[in-house]
């Protein structure tokens, strides 16, 4: 019962037919109104659901990027280091083999001296192409830093 129809039955308002339809129309309307309001505020609502887990997902889908290029870098930067640590100690055995050659005295150590000297080169190509200092870390010490560093920007990006 509308309110219109609870004042009429107690006879406060007295209301003509055309005035009666005109005011239930009224009433129509709004009530329509009200629902496409209604309507409209858990469509906005859903929409802003639908657009979260977007941006939810595209910063998975980043994150994970961001964690694949950590991961390749790393690995690369391991072969370096273990290409550099093997030119290393290939100068250190040339060096060796130099200094043996030097104790015998033979005319050979020409041909030492000469791939001592092409491996020096190598590593100071090497030298000046690393991004980072390698004096007092070891294989396993520089794999240990590279983690650390890759779980502490991995847990920057995903905070």
């Amino acid at each position: 019962m509308t309110w219109f129809e609870l004042l009429i039955k107690i006879k406060l308002i007295r209301i003509f037919p055309l005035q009666w339809y005109l005011l239930e129309r009224q009433e129509v309307q709004l009530e329509v109104k009200r629902n496409e309001l209604k309507q409209r505020k858990q469509l906005l609502k859903e929409l802003e659901v639908q657009n979260e887990n977007l941006r939810l997902r595209q910063s998975n889908l980043e994150r994970e990027q961001r964690e694949k290029e950590l991961q390749r870098k790393i690995i690369n930067l391991e072969k370096e280091l273990e290409a550099k640590q093997a030119l290393e100690l290939e100068i250190h055995h040339l060096r060796g083999n130099l200094q043996v050659v030097n104790h015998i005295r033979d005319d050979g150590n020409e041909d030492v001296e000469e791939k001592l000297h092409t491996k020096k080169e190598e590593l100071g190509h090497l030298s000046q192409a690393d991004t980072f200092s390698t004096r007092g870390l070891n294989v396993d010490g520089l794999k240990v830093y590279v983690r650390r560093k890759f779980r502490h920007i991995t847990m920057e990006s995903s905070g």
